[in-house]
């Protein structure tokens, strides 16, 4: 069965850079925040929450605050109000992402009670030392190709052509990719993929792969999905957004998928032998890549952009 991806183009860059736990130089900082109790959250529960996010505003008054974006997450720096694109680790606090880590106390925080309107709020104050976290350089190789060899690397396609992937590390892990569709604001997993059983996605050290190749598959008798890119217009050039993780040591785990809707031209596709990757909306990806990457500072990521062209 060969695996269409309907309305979904791509448009790779390739980063060097992924991230990591290196980290700068320490600084010192300091923050506040406010926070209302309610009903169902004690007095301690709160304060220590209040706390945590005084810490959280520390770290963004040094390093920029950290904003999800559909398939993007951007450090805005606060005194020249500039968004960058980051393609690195961030620290996930109370569901808040951060570029940067809290080291330690320089005072005890200061909690006081504050009454507004009948209703109390406690308001914290912290002074401590911070550090941002750097990015490490990539371990493994990755191309995005037109055939399955590694001649035919390039980052534009025409429309109804294939596309494959080359991979090599320099040690085993667990490789995981998935293709971002901006204008459905929708992120497909192409690997691991439903031929293998959606399961971790193992690869050996300093072995060549050339993903969603039949002729170049490891194992003769592995199902391979074949990836074909097609545009929604066919006049029309798209790009998409590429995410390649791999682990070295853990397996990565999944995101919870839906499958593709049964739309009209997506079904006339099934009818003729395609069928589209399981897939869920870029900014829960989004939020499970980060969360992910906080747990797993071991994880590493490219991300790539590719141009689909009308035919040629």
């Amino acid at each position: 069965m060969k695996q269409l991806i309907k309305n979904i183009s791509l448009f790779i860059f390739f980063n060097l850079l992924a991230f990591g736990s290196f980290s700068q130089k320490q600084v010192e900082s300091t923050g506040e925040a406010e926070l209302e109790l309610f009903g169902n959250s004690s007095p301690e529960q709160t304060k220590l929450k209040v706390v945590e996010l005084a810490k959280i505003n520390a770290i963004e008054n040094v390093f920029g605050q950290v904003v999800l974006e559909g398939n993007s997450l951007y450090t805005v720096n606060k005194q020249q109000n500039a968004k960058v694109e980051f393609n690195q680790v961030f620290n996930s606090i109370s569901d808040v992402y951060v570029n940067g880590e809290w080291i330690k106390d320089l005072k005890v925080p200061n909690v006081e009670t504050i009454t507004k309107n009948n209703k109390i709020f406690y308001k914290a104050n912290v002074k401590g030392i911070v550090r941002e976290l750097k990015p490490a350089l990539i371990r493994f190789e990755a191309k995005s190709l037109s055939c399955p060899k590694k001649t035919c690397a390039t980052e534009e396609f025409f429309n109804e052509q294939d596309f494959y992937l080359y991979f090599k590390s320099p040690v085993d892990g667990f490789i995981a990719v998935f293709l971002d569709f901006p204008t459905e604001q929708k992120t497909y997993c192409l690997l691991p993929s439903k031929s293998n059983g959606n399961g971790e996605m193992q690869v050996k050290a300093n072995s060549e792969y050339f993903f969603f190749s039949k002729e170049n598959k490891p194992n003769p008798k592995e199902q391979i999905d074949e990836i074909q890119f097609t545009l929604t217009d066919a006049k029309v050039a798209e790009n998409n957004k590429l995410f390649i993780l791999f682990s070295p040591e853990t397996p990565l785990g999944k995101p919870v998928l839906n499958n593709a809707p049964n739309t009209k031209t997506q079904q006339e596709i099934i009818d003729n032998g395609y069928e589209l990757p399981e897939h869920m909306p870029s900014e829960e990806f989004q939020k499970w890549l980060q969360e992910l990457r906080s747990r797993n500072k071991n994880v590493e990521l490219t991300t790539k952009y590719l141009l689909i062209k009308p035919g040629n």
